[in-house]
């Protein structure tokens, strides 16, 4: 991937998390701020694989994640998995039930050898919840 379309990616997400920040979207204030998910199939999907443009048009890069259309509260909002924490900005096709695709910026050929990973748990993180626990940290520090 050349720098520069890596630069607009980084942009993109930069951009698409200050955004949910500033303009405040809806929360789940009268639901659970966090949500324990365990996925039946994660698979991992090529950047490559469809020119960086997820299905519901929004820059697809990498920590981010397509699950599916059970969980599509969740897009706009976070997921801890295994370590890492990923922005959901995608859904996958309405044939696949309880899933996950995650973005990776390796070849298709890699992303097929990596293979699928099967009942993993995962943890939904409103964008509420995820900068008020932040925010805590941040104080704790002071």
């Amino acid at each position: 991937m050349k720098p520069i379309k890596k630069f607009i990616l980084v942009f993109c997400i930069s951009l698409s998390l200050f955004l949910i920040y500033i303009l405040n979207l809806p929360s789940h204030s009268d639901k659970i701020k966090i949500e324990e998910v365990i996925f039946s199939r994660i698979s991992f999907c090529s950047l490559d694989e469809f020119d960086s443009i997820t299905a519901t048009g929004v820059p697809a890069g990498v920590f981010q994640v397509a699950v599916s259309q059970e969980h599509r509260r969740w897009l706009g909002h976070f997921l801890y998995l295994q370590g890492k924490l990923y922005f959901i900005t995608d859904v996958t096709h309405e044939r696949f039930k309880n899933t996950l695709d995650i973005y990776v910026p390796y070849p298709i050929k890699i992303c097929r050898g990596m293979g699928i990973r099967e009942n993993m748990t995962g943890f939904f993180i409103d964008c509420d919840t995820l900068f008020n626990m932040i925010e805590e940290k941040i104080n704790e520090l002071d």
